[in-house]
């Protein structure tokens, strides 16, 4: 005969009296959540089986783990088992080496290992001195790089990506870095190849940047800017030969004012994930300027999915915030030569420099003449300045119009 007594330990783990988010879109409900070997084995108003460990979550949401399907911890993930701050907001599982740039392959010299660091310092504005200091560059091949993150261990779920920026510039040397160089047959053929082997070792997918925005520390734009319909296509079947993988990419699509070429871009992207018979995920934002081209390419999404494509949209949940300063990656005077040649100063020098009334003259000149050239999002982080803020402590994350930068100086 068989009885069950309540006090028993009947789970390695309850969670009780929590604010349950189930992750389906059901409303949310409050109640215990009970866990075996890993596995949630039950979820009720109220568990009677007690937990070997139990934790009252009154007050707190319990929810699925978050998949975070676009980072850029390639470098702290050599180095950081935590990875904060994503493991520590609920992320459980991230994906890396997003918009064709990463650290594998890297040829093993001081060279390309600075200029690696210096283009995740400018398109992500990840801190050299980190990157610099965190990485110890035990790989060269991007099957070495995933053997390297194998020997570590993480709090969270980590998958790698096969970067095009660093594939071109470890194949290419510096024509790689050019974004108005094209491989040569024998140099796109070692590329598919190294592809095909990235996916082996157990890479996600192969990524690519095809917008203005991403430039190294230097200035200089991606390498894979300008890349043809031809190394696209060639990289991207070479990943599909081996039976698995998405592609994700970044273009100027969903920003360029410029309707034909909008729709070129598409048309790319169409033929893409034709040819590889692959998923394929853009990244989409909402300029102010362009405040429904969004929904444009949503729409061109929609008619390739019913066509049997494989196509999404990857769009952030929330507004894309930039941290700017006279000494950052970023700051509305970059564009102007008469601050660009004393950014690389001490802070207290480029404030002596920015008090003298002749060059502020030149630099407001040259500001406007720049932002008559820009636009998306360019002309947003340079000469947005009615959304931005002075830092303060703590930080205020909503902020009152009148509290803007254009707002203080009217």
């Amino acid at each position: 005969m068989m009885w069950h007594n309540e006090n028993m330990t009947a789970h390695d783990l309850v969670i009780r009296n929590a604010a349950i988010v189930d992750g389906t879109g059901a409303p949310i409900r409050h109640g215990d959540v009970a866990m075996t070997d890993g596995v949630i084995t039950e979820v009720a108003k109220s568990i009677s089986g007690r937990g070997t460990q139990e934790i009252d979550a009154d007050g707190l949401t319990v929810t699925p783990g978050f998949v975070d399907i676009h980072t850029h911890f390639d470098g702290q993930a050599t180095w950081d088992p935590i990875l904060a701050p994503s493991s520590i907001h609920g992320v459980t599982s991230i994906v890396m080496g997003n918009c064709g740039v990463g650290f594998a392959p890297a040829l093993p010299t001081a060279e390309q290992h600075a200029w690696l660091i210096g283009m995740l310092e400018g398109v992500e504005d990840i801190p050299g001195t980190a990157l610099a200091e965190g990485m110890a560059w035990d790989w060269e091949t991007f099957p070495e790089y995933m053997d390297a993150l194998d020997r570590r261990q993480y709090s969270i779920d980590v998958a790698a990506q096969v970067a095009h920026a660093p594939l071109r510039a470890y194949v290419m040397g510096a024509r790689g870095a050019d974004p108005l160089e094209a491989p040569t047959a024998d140099e796109l053929a070692r590329m598919a190849k190294m592809v095909q082997e990235g996916m082996r070792s157990g890479a996600l997918g192969f990524t690519t940047s095809r917008t203005y925005l991403h430039r190294t520390k230097a200035g200089a734009p991606l390498g894979t800017r300008f890349s043809s319909a031809d190394e696209l296509l060639a990289l991207g079947t070479a990943m599909a030969e081996t039976g698995t993988g998405v592609v994700q990419l970044i273009s100027d699509a969903y920003q360029s004012p410029d309707n034909d070429f909008a729709i070129e871009e598409m048309g790319l992207m169409e033929a893409m994930a034709r040819a590889m018979g692959r998923p394929l995920s853009m990244t989409v934002q909402q300029p102010e300027p362009l405040p429904d081209r969004w929904r444009e390419v949503g729409a061109w999404v929609e008619q390739g999915v019913n066509k049997g494509l494989s196509l999404a949209m990857q769009v952030a949940v929330r507004p894309i915030g930039i941290l700017q300063g006279l000494t950052a990656t970023v700051n509305p005077l970059l564009p102007c030569p008469s601050f660009t040649e004393i950014s690389q100063r001490p802070l207290s020098e480029i404030l002596v420099a920015l008090r003298d009334p002749q060059r502020v003259a030149r630099i407001v000149a040259e500001h406007h003449a720049a932002l008559a050239h820009m636009e998306g999002l360019g002309s947003e982080m340079f000469g947005g300045f009615h959304k931005l803020y002075p830092m303060e402590n703590p930080v205020n994350y909503e902020p009152s119009p009148s509290d803007s930068i254009a707002a203080r100086a009217q």
